[in-house]
């Protein structure tokens, strides 16, 4: 979990951190944005890997992701698997284009 500066918003990943299986389907949930317990938002593998050739494969699943944080501006920070990296509001769980 990523927990917001604010204490009131935080972020929960995928079980399997940054591998997925191979067999995963595009509403596999990434991210789930959550505000004082209750869920805002959820990002899934479609969402962020329109071309599936950008996955990584391993030798029993999917690389997705290299880092993740919380920066001081209160935003998910992930740099995917190809090294471009996207930035999401903490408080609403919407991309940030930057």
């Amino acid at each position: 979990m990523f927990v917001a500066n604010d204490g009131r918003h935080l972020v929960s990943q995928y079980d399997g951190l940054n591998l997925i299986p191979i067999d995963f389907r595009n509403e596999l949930v990434l991210l789930t944005f959550w505000r004082e317990g209750r869920k805002i938002r959820e990002v899934r593998v479609g969402d962020l890997f329109p071309d599936h050739s950008i996955l990584l494969r391993t030798a029993s699943h999917y690389l997705w992701r290299h880092a993740i944080e919380i920066d001081a501006q209160d935003r998910l920070k992930v740099q995917r698997v190809d090294g471009r990296t996207f930035f999401f509001d903490a408080a609403t769980g919407k991309e940030i284009k930057a």
